[in-house]
């Protein structure tokens, strides 16, 4: 995953890291509240 230098990586990342801040905020946010 560092073979290819470009858009797509970064991208994916990005994308991966927006979802996982909202997933861990929505789990954080949600626990019996």
């Amino acid at each position: 995953m560092g073979d290819q230098k470009g858009p797509w990586p970064r991208l994916v990342t990005s994308i991966a890291l927006r979802r996982g801040a909202r997933l861990r905020s929505a789990q954080v946010a949600e626990p019996t509240s």
